[in-house]
């Protein structure tokens, strides 16, 4: 805590459903949950987040998988949670739509990116 007070840096501890999160807030760059710097500031930031209590355990699998790798595809999605193609297209299409990932390409070429 006294390195964080000394970097400038506040800690917000919240309590959730299924665990709990922890938010560190700099003052010079704001940052999404998923380490992303956000260059646009919202007015409410919850305008702009995820809901991350609705990540379930196939989403958080695929988002882990995400921040060691650059992109991820169906076919790895696949092979990564032993699903077949049609549940691996309702889930990325599902974490598209909340916001979690975004989409490039089209079709077979298509890869999914933080």
């Amino acid at each position: 805590m006294k390195l964080f007070r000394e970097a400038d840096v506040k800690v917000e501890f919240q309590m959730l459903k299924m665990g709990f999160t922890v938010a560190f807030h700099r003052f010079d760059i704001e940052v999404d949950f998923l380490g992303r710097v956000v260059t646009d500031k919202p007015t409410d930031i919850t305008d702009k987040v995820p809901d991350i209590t609705d990540i379930n355990s196939r989403e958080t699998a695929a988002i882990d998988y995400l921040k060691t790798n650059a992109f991820i595809t169906n076919k790895k999605v696949c092979e990564l949670l032993s699903i077949s193609t049609e549940a691996t297209k309702r889930l990325l299409q599902s974490m598209v739509k909340k916001g979690l990932i975004i989409a490039e390409g089209e079709n077979r070429g298509r890869r999914y990116k933080l």
